[in-house]
Formats: C-alpha cells, sequence, structure tokens
C-alpha cells in the first residue's frame, strides 16, 4: 500500500542478489521474469486480493511493528480466501478475532521478526503437504463462514424493528 517505497524496495530486494520486477511493468516483461525467477514488487493500487491468486505464501505486512490503524483484516482474510498459508506479526489486534480464526484452523502463522518469517516461509515453501493442508484449510475455513455481513445486517434490521 505504500507504492511510493517501490523504488526503495527495488533497491534491497536488488542489494539481496535478486531481480525486482515492478507490478506495473507486466504483462510486458513476464516472460522474463520468469526466466529470472524475479520479485514482483506491488506498486499498484486494488489489486492486492487478485494478486494472492498467485502466491505460494502470504505474508501480511503493517502486523510486524506497532503501527495502529492498520488494514490487516482485509488482507488476512484475501489471502485465506484464495487458500494461501497466511503469515503475520503479532500487533492485529483491531483484527484479533478473525486472526484468531484462523490460527486455531492452522491457516494462519504469527511471526515476530525478520528471522522467524524467513523460517517460516521456508518450511512452507520446503513442504508441500503441509502447504496443501493449509491451503485446504483456509478455503474451508473462510467458506464456513461466509455470510457474515448478511447476519450482521438482519440483526440490526431485527433491533430496528423492536
Amino acid at each position: 500500500r505504500a507504492v511510493d517505497r517501490a523504488g526503495e524496495i527495488a533497491a534491497l530486494v536488488t542489494a539481496a542478489g535478486l531481480h525486482p520486477l515492478l507490478r506495473s511493468a507486466l504483462p510486458a516483461e513476464a516472460e522474463e521474469s520468469r526466466e529470472r525467477g524475479a520479485v514482483v514488487i506491488v506498486d499498484t493500487i486494488g489489486e492486492l486480493s487478485e494478486l494472492y491468486v498467485v502466491a505460494t505464501v502470504a505474508f501480511v505486512g503493517r502486523s510486524l511493528v506497532k503501527l495502529g490503524g492498520s488494514n490487516v483484516l482485509q488482507n488476512v482474510l484475501q489471502a485465506a480466501a484464495q487458500g494461501k498459508p497466511t503469515l503475520s506479526g503479532p500487533y492485529v489486534n483491531n483484527v484479533r478475532d478473525s486472526v484468531a480464526l484462523l490460527a486455531g484452523a492452522g491457516v494462519l502463522s504469527t511471526v515476530t521478526d525478520a528471522a522467524s518469517l524467513a523460517r517460516e516461509v521456508l518450511r512452507l515453501f520446503g513442504d508441500a503437504p503441509v502447504r496443501a493442508a493449509v491451503e485446504a484449510a483456509a478455503r474451508a475455513v473462510v467458506e464456513a463462514n461466509r455470510g457474515a455481513t448478511a447476519r450482521t445486517a438482519d440483526a440490526l434490521l431485527e433491533l430496528l424493528d423492536e
């Protein structure tokens, strides 16, 4: 969501010995990005839920540090709805219930720093059967909880009728 940091992030990716590619450069550079194993940096707004489809593992940012008012809920649920193993940091106070639901289903893991994030990503990338089980659980937990908006609206209408 901080598209203005795309250049800074690209420089960090390059410094790590990897090939950065801005999302805005796709699809023109798609073939080269596949060949080079590019790290795609999302420098656009409004596409994140669609981009989770191509992810293997999702890390929901803004949750490793105490920033307040983060938009973790939307991204945690979007990643899970796409069947993605999801990682977040410990600062999810504004979405505790959703995080607890996903964590309880084995869909979301909490990491505390860069080292634990790297360990968990490598574990998930390296264990296809575990990843497949988490993907199935993610889809199931989201499906089982669909309709919350309609139930809330019904409850509010019922209160108004009293």
